[in-house]
């Protein structure tokens, strides 16, 4: 099954991602029946400003 960090969830500024080769915990925020796991920053500091609200828009949750 592939897996891939969902840039939607990323900050915009591309200098707050995670760099090439930084550890960080991930969590599965999406999987469905496609073989894909979306994956989710765990460290607010790599996630979108606006995250629980994008979030509870998109899924009626965050």
């Amino acid at each position: 099954m592939a897996g891939f960090v969902d840039v939607l969830l990323l900050p915009q500024d591309a200098d707050r991602w995670p760099a090439v080769g930084a550890v960080t915990d991930f969590e599965i925020w999406w999987m469905d029946e496609r073989p894909q796991i979306r994956l989710k920053p765990v460290d607010p500091a790599y996630l979108r400003d606006d995250y629980t609200e994008w979030a509870t828009r998109f899924r009626g949750y965050a």
